[in-house]
Formats: C-alpha cells, sequence, structure tokens
C-alpha cells in the first residue's frame, strides 16, 4: 500500500495490491487519516488504484464496505475507483460497493480519469 499526494494534480492517489489483511487495513485507516487531514477542503480527487490487488478473504469485506464509508465521507470532490485487474477481485469490490451505495466512479486506468 502506497498513499502520494499529489498536490500540483489536486490528487490523493492510493495504490492497493496483493491480498489484504486485517493488520494492513487497520493501518491503511491510519494512514489514511493522516493524509485525508492534509487535504481537507482543498477540492481534491481522490483515486484508489487496485489493479494489483488480490481477493479479498471473506473477514475482509466488512473492512472494504468501511473504507467506501470513509472515503465518501472524506469530503473529495470526486473519487475514482480503478478496478483490479484479476476478476474475482473486481467482482467483490464492485459487489461491496453497490451494497454500500458507493458513490464513486470506478475506471479501468489512469487514462480514464478526467
Amino acid at each position: 500500500m502506497k498513499i502520494e499526494n499529489k498536490k500540483s494534480e489536486k490528487i490523493l492517489l492510493i495504490e492497493l495490491e496483493g491480498f489484504s489483511q486485517t493488520e494492513t487495513a487497520n493501518e491503511f485507516v491510519i494512514e489514511y487519516n493522516k493524509a485525508v487531514a492534509e487535504t481537507k477542503g482543498n477540492g481534491y480527487t481522490l483515486v484508489v488504484d487496485s489493479t494489483n490487488l488480490s481477493a479479498f478473504k471473506p473477514d475482509i469485506l466488512p473492512i472494504l464496505e468501511k473504507c467506501y464509508q470513509l472515503y465518501m465521507s472524506s469530503g473529495f470532490k470526486q473519487i475514482f475507483m480503478i478496478n483490479p485487474s484479476k476478476l474475482t477481485c473486481k467482482m467483490q469490490v464492485q459487489r461491496v460497493a453497490k451494497k454500500v451505495n458507493f458513490t464513486g466512479i470506478f475506471v479501468d486506468s489512469m487514462k480514464d480519469i478526467k
């Protein structure tokens, strides 16, 4: 996991990869909150790049739900989710997004973000 503040573009970029675990997810929330504190109210766009993410274990799915809710409550101008390249993972993230009425936009690559 990597979080990068692209100040000149007003983008907070999160790159996720591999398998998500409960410990990693909790660390992510702490780092995410720190990064959001720097961008709050500045018209930023959130981009979550899940290209290299692997399928979630069932016990992680509730944490994914909370992450979507966290993204939506953080005050970003727009939220883009780059789809995972692995079909199973893509289906998981989109199913959970639908369940929580996620308002972000799913795209296939950074090139699709406008």
